[in-house]
């Protein structure tokens, strides 16, 4: 986690930032230290520094508790499951935006989904190099029903426009991501997963309730992994490998055309 000085540890930005080319796939990670799994263990803000440029990223959060949650006993956390900020990857900047899924599942819920919104238009604005999520959420916050949709909609209607702009777009799952932030991250120009993550529109519980479990055993952790995997969703090509998203944001930096590695066919997750 973050030192008394607020960076991050030393490994997870030598882990974000030096990795290329040392482990190119999750299956490869598993084998060794763990250490390229790191991003997943900080806290969302030192996500956003450890891949940052001397770790420095410069927030633009103001306060935006939920409204919604006293009535069900939560406490509402200030920025509402989400970190947004500006940063310099490899000296060009970038917006970018980490979803806390220590809050309520990383769960987007209207405040969050707004906020992401308003990252988005603001990018069309500053016309930065790119923009970059953190992903980490179990999808919409079902607390808030309707509202929490539409700002999820909204958010997602602006990334698209991003893409139409010209402007790149680049997702990391660095926590499970389910429901509608799967459709989100999966909209980028570019998508990785660190190790040892869980990718997909209906969670496992979900199936098992709809359909039971002779279509998905959720208690079986053997099952779920070979439907949600990290793993076998690098090795069918519809996420990539931390590493090489890496070199992705690189060429991105350097305006070099590469062609699209992901399937155009994520619908099917």
């Amino acid at each position: 986690m973050a030192g008394a000085s607020g960076a991050p540890p030393r490994d997870a930005t030598v882990y974000a930032k030096r990795s290329i080319g040392v482990i190119l796939t999750p299956m490869e990670a598993d084998s060794r230290s763990g250490a390229n799994s790191v991003l997943r263990d900080l806290a969302p803000t030192a996500r956003l520094a450890a891949i940052a440029d001397g770790g420095t990223v410069a927030c633009l959060d103001t306060p935006r508790p939920s409204p919604h949650l006293a009535r069900y006993g939560i406490a509402a956390q200030d920025d509402d499951g989400v970190v947004t900020a500006r940063l310099r990857i490899d000296g060009r900047t970038w917006l970018a935006a980490a979803q806390d899924e220590r809050f309520l599942g990383g769960s987007v819920g209207a405040a969050h989904g707004e906020a992401l919104r308003a990252l988005f238009e603001r990018a069309r604005t500053e016309r930065p190099h790119g923009v970059v999520l953190l992903a980490a959420s179990a999808g919409v916050r079902l607390h808030e029903g309707n509202p929490a949709e539409l700002a999820l909609a909204r958010a997602l209607r602006a990334f698209v426009d991003l893409r139409a702009a010209g402007i790149a777009t680049a997702a990391v799952a660095v926590g499970d991501v389910f429901g509608g932030t799967s459709v989100l991250a999966c909209a980028a120009d570019r998508f990785a997963a660190v190790p040892r993550i869980r990718l997909g529109l209906s969670g496992p519980k979900v199936v098992e309730t709809a359909r039971g479990a002779a279509e998905l055993n959720a208690g079986n952790a053997a099952d779920v992994e070979a439907v949600y995997g990290v793993a076998q969703r690098v090795a069918h090509g519809f996420v990539e490998g931390i590493a090489f998203f890496f070199k992705c944001i690189y060429r991105f930096n350097h305006n070099m055309f590469f062609i699209p590695r992901v399937k155009h066919n994520k619908i099917r997750l």
